[in-house]
């Protein structure tokens, strides 16, 4: 029995000694620590990564069928009454050819500047007619209290007598009629065709003239 055992303990002890050694010698980068969370789960940091490089792209990087710059671009579109002369036009061709624009996209481009210029030249111009219209209330001559009573009546009359077409009225209402320059003059051709004038020629003595430019002939020293 005795010698049974003694024969069977060294077994044993050599397999646990030889398991402690096995394990002892595993490598530590082989002991993985075990993964948590679903496969899905893990994948999420990817793809929010993925999702912010995406919006840091251009807005037009994923258009892979964006023409391309013309090697010559056709007549630009123009508003009535805008013209382009030939040093504005291959400046802008030229531009529009360094961007890569097409031909539809540098029409676009060229439509949104002519608005914004327009834009622009009507505020400075209402700004402008805005100051005329301030020195014209305060201008002593034809400003203040005369100018609902006296001036704009007088204006009336010059343009109803001389007008015949409507132009100069129309060109007025684009701004320039509130300068006080132009005002003056024209009250003062009203006030000459509502003003009765007596011509003496010779021994002849003529009552007031019904002919309106005759009046106002007369009112500024012309023959």
């Amino acid at each position: 029995m005795t010698s049974a055992a003694t024969s069977i303990q060294p077994e044993g002890q050599g397999a646990v000694i030889a398991a402690s050694t096995a394990v002892a010698a595993t490598p530590a980068t082989e002991q993985k620590a075990p993964a948590t969370g679903t496969p899905q789960q893990q994948q999420e940091p990817s793809k929010a990564a993925d999702k912010v490089l995406d919006a840091l792209k251009p807005a037009d990087a994923t258009k892979k069928d964006t023409p391309a710059a013309p090697e010559k671009y056709e007549s630009w579109k123009l508003p009535e009454g805008v013209k382009f002369s030939d040093s504005l036009n291959e400046s802008f061709s030229e531009l529009a050819r360094k961007a890569g624009l097409s031909q539809a996209d540098a029409q676009a481009s060229l439509d949104k500047l002519l608005s914004a210029q327009r834009e622009q030249v009507q505020t400075e111009l209402r700004g402008q007619v805005e100051q005329w219209g301030e020195a014209l209330a305060k201008d002593p001559e034809i400003g203040g209290a005369k100018l609902d009573k006296e001036t704009m009546p007088n204006v009336a009359k010059a343009l109803a007598a001389y007008d015949t077409d409507g132009s100069l009225r129309e060109l007025l209402l684009s701004g320039l009629g509130t300068h006080p320059a132009i005002v003056r003059v024209l009250a003062k051709v009203g006030k000459a065709v509502s003003q009765p004038t007596e011509l003496v020629t010779g021994s002849q003595r003529r009552g007031p003239s019904a002919d309106p430019e005759e009046r106002a002939r007369r009112y500024f020293g012309q023959k």
